[in-house]
């Protein structure tokens, strides 16, 4: 195992990650998760690809620095996920819209946005509807297009008869991933496959079909300062994706890429994510 030394303090999931649950106009009942000071600067998460609301908690286990630097995380279940129900016709537009939603309802006007491998499409959508409401956008291991039909992805998440079965294979980090070295993380991260896909595999075939139909980033629109995140030994969103945000950001503020880390990378190293959002805060003065 590659060594590694987590500035962590983990701690039991449970209530970390308690679900609310807002009516939305339509009559769809929106789940969301909302995690630390009301009267603090907020970050909007999207987790990778068939994850639950409950994946925001992942990150609580991960380190302390959200906690330290008075951060509140919102995250909202996407469709087909967890125990939202599917809706088939709704892409990256009507989640980015939903998440609008929750903002509204919780007034808050601004929000740094940190999105995670086949998350960030959401992101996107949300940057492409609602830029002046972004104060940074935070890309880790993030998707910019579809990946490889032969890929380390595409073996796992178009096997979703077996990820049914088997749904804690979806968070199965390799042997010799540094993420087993922090104390009950890859424990959660397989409770948190089996939450994703407890109603089936729908809603993760509905995200796959999405990416593979994919343009691609547009950030053309957002002011907004992007930061990238990236594991130099990421077999499931190569380098060309990071390369590919890099040149649809208007405004990129860091790239980071980490030797011998990989796809995990945003759990491995989310405190330096969250100084790069308070900073970012800081730097545009909505943070003193």
């Amino acid at each position: 195992m590659r060594a590694y030394a987590p500035r962590v303090a983990p701690g039991p999931l449970g209530d970390v990650v308690a679900i609310q649950t807002l009516a939305l106009p339509s009559g769809r009942r929106l789940r969301y998760v909302d995690i630390g000071p009301r009267a603090a600067s907020t970050v909007v998460f999207f987790g990778g690809m068939a994850t639950s609301a409950g994946a925001a908690g992942l990150t609580e286990l991960a380190c302390t620095r959200r906690h330290e630097l008075g951060l509140r995380l919102l995250s909202v279940e996407r469709n087909g996920l967890g125990q939202t129900p599917l809706r088939p016709a709704d892409g990256y537009g009507a989640g980015a819209r939903e998440v609008l939603a929750m903002l509204d309802a919780l007034g808050v006007r601004r929000c740094a946005v940190v999105a995670v491998s086949g998350g960030a499409p959401f992101a996107a959508a949300l940057a492409a509807v609602a830029p002046a409401r972004i104060a940074s956008l935070h890309l880790s291991a993030a998707a910019a297009g579809p990946l490889p039909e032969r890929g380390e992805a595409a073996v796992l998440l178009t096997d979703t008869d077996a990820l049914t079965v088997d749904p804690a294979r979806m968070w199965a980090f390799p042997a010799d991933s540094p993420v087993h070295a922090i104390p009950g993380f890859a424990e959660a991260a397989r409770a948190e496959g089996r939450r994703a896909l407890a109603r089936g595999a729908e809603g993760l075939r509905h995200e796959w079909s999405l990416l593979a139909g994919w343009a691609g980033p547009d950030l053309r629109g957002l002011r907004a300062p992007v930061h990238l995140y990236s594991g130099a030994e990421d077999r499931i969103v190569g380098p060309e994706h990071a390369a590919r945000w890099a040149r649809a950001a208007g405004h990129l503020a860091a790239h980071r890429h980490y030797p011998g880390v990989g796809h995990e990378v945003t759990y491995l190293h989310w405190d330096t994510i969250m100084d790069d959002v308070a900073a970012a805060a800081t730097a545009s003065g909505e943070r003193a």
